[in-house]
């Protein structure tokens, strides 16, 4: 339990590592998080934690505003900060939050289309080979692109001969950890022609 002289003078940048430390458990999500958290840190980090409130969350909306970094992601940081807070109220290394009560305005959603055939055609052309296979995987079979789906993918997962793969489903509340998705036949030759490649470095 931490000291009151501790809970006084406990920098914003130490409350968050203490968090990471202790609330983090999977690497992958304590790299993202203090990825983001970081981008708050690089304002406030110095300050002494229960200072960073209302206010300076107003003014690092406004820098990432300025910067083009879009609403829904500041908003993240943001919200990241607040979990972290109240995560030390709990604890009882803050004797409160300062951002009890801050409501954030809902952001208007960005809405990104895919890029059309001729556009991973062009992304194709100019990519390298690792490169390469995430954009005809991401197009043909529409996983996550990341940690959660895709680069879990392995060849004991595919099937070239039956025509599908078992496809990691991302920890996001889906039922099975894992989706049957057919192999369109206008990919089966890259395929394995990757798998040839894979089994000749192996």
């Amino acid at each position: 339990m931490a000291t009151k002289h501790k809970r006084a003078t406990m920098t914003a940048r130490q409350l968050a590592e203490d968090y990471l430390a202790h609330q983090i458990t999977r690497d992958v999500t304590r790299t993202s998080t203090r990825h983001h958290l970081n981008q708050l840190l690089t304002l406030f980090g110095g300050w002494q934690a229960r200072r960073v409130g209302a206010a300076q969350m107003q003014e690092f909306l406004t820098v990432q505003r300025g910067r083009g970094v879009m609403a829904t992601t500041a908003h993240h940081r943001v919200r990241l900060w607040r979990t972290v807070l109240a995560w030390a109220v709990e604890t009882g290394r803050l004797p409160a939050s300062p951002l009890a009560g801050f409501r954030l305005h809902r952001p208007r959603a960005r809405r990104i289309d895919p890029p059309t055939r001729a556009d991973a055609a062009r992304m194709y052309k100019m990519a390298a080979p690792h490169i390469r296979r995430v954009i005809v995987l991401g197009m043909a079979a529409g996983p996550r692109i990341g940690p959660s789906e895709l680069f879990r993918l392995a060849w004991a997962d595919v099937d070239l001969a039956a025509g599908y793969m078992r496809m990691p489903n991302a920890a996001k509340g889906a039922k099975d950890d894992s989706r049957i998705v057919p192999i369109r036949d206008d990919i089966l030759p890259l395929l394995r022609e990757w798998r040839e490649e894979d089994e000749k470095r192996a």
